[in-house]
């Protein structure tokens, strides 16, 4: 209207002179993607509760620093799995979410150790997992305690929304990698937790448990980027592709601490790891990834 000219003049203060129009436009898409996840945190899912979507902060209390981690007790934000698969059923991050699910849990609740590879079990034996009443919960932070390497106490909060990325143990060594790495790295997409019952002659308890997990979208390290100390250059690493199965689960347990990870601008975006997905991508403005990220120490 009349007035939008007032709104150019708003962003003129804050933009680099001589490169006002580039960086008024910046400012404008900032101010529509700010818009864009405003609108959409006030829109509830049709029939169905405010808690499954709504983005109202849990309770969670003080973290005892002798705890690896800590998630919020609270059921609020139910995800009703029927439901919600069912809506996002082409999305390409859901692709065999629930037996991928029941083959991580079963390995857990069988006392498996992880080695970075789910077991895939048989039908029957995911049928002996059940999730109660079919539902998950949602949480949106997990605090992290960890030590420095100068030997105090530190605490992440990992949060998908604005500090998703973690880095776990690799159990890569000269014998069984040419080019061993200490870690892999994820980023979180979700953090859930289920009551669970095991079932059947190998089950170790008769009632439900509660099993934390992260849902997590995996890294790949770039081999042909010289990296490390010698080097003196920071690792590189860039999402798997689609047809590497790019998405699993974690236990929380696994997750050493959280990492921050810098955009390769220089090597732009690209859809070619994932196609359109509102899962992976929940706040992107774009259906693009950076092509690769430099993993900060």
């Amino acid at each position: 209207g009349e007035l939008e000219h007032r709104r150019v003049k708003r962003f003129y203060p804050r933009v680099q002179k001589g490169k006002h129009a580039k960086g008024i436009a910046k400012q404008v898409q900032r101010e529509r993607l700010l818009h864009t996840l405003n609108e959409r945190n006030k829109v509830p899912l049709k029939n169905s509760k405010p808690s499954a979507t709504s983005k109202a902060n849990e309770v969670l209390p003080a973290t005892s620093p002798d705890a690896h981690h800590h998630i919020s007790e609270e059921v609020r934000h139910k995800v009703p799995l029927a439901q919600w698969l069912g809506k996002n059923e082409d999305d390409p991050a859901l692709k065999d979410f629930l037996p991928r699910l029941k083959d991580h849990l079963l390995s857990r609740l069988l006392g498996h150790e992880y080695d970075g590879d789910e077991t895939e079990f048989t039908p029957a034996q995911r049928a002996t997992v059940i999730i109660s009443n079919n539902n998950i919960y949602r949480h949106h932070v997990m605090r992290v305690n960890y030590t420095t390497y100068d030997l105090r106490r530190e605490q992440d909060s990992i949060n998908p929304r604005t500090h998703p990325d973690v880095k776990v143990l690799s159990g890569e060594t000269e014998e069984n990698n040419t080019d061993p790495h200490p870690y892999w790295y994820a980023r979180v997409i979700e953090i859930f937790h289920a009551r669970v019952l095991h079932v059947g002659p190998l089950s170790r308890s008769s009632q439900p448990q509660r099993v934390e997990f992260l849902f997590v979208q995996w890294f790949g390290r770039d081999l042909d980027h010289r990296a490390g100390w010698k080097a003196k250059h920071l690792h590189r690493v860039g999402f798997v592709a689609e047809d590497q199965n790019p998405f699993g689960f974690l236990d929380p347990l696994q997750v050493v601490r959280g990492i921050h990870l810098i955009p390769a601008y220089a090597h732009g975006r690209t859809s070619a790891a994932l196609g359109p997905s509102k899962i992976a991508r929940p706040f992107a403005l774009t259906q693009e990834d950076w092509r690769c990220y430099y993993v900060a120490m």
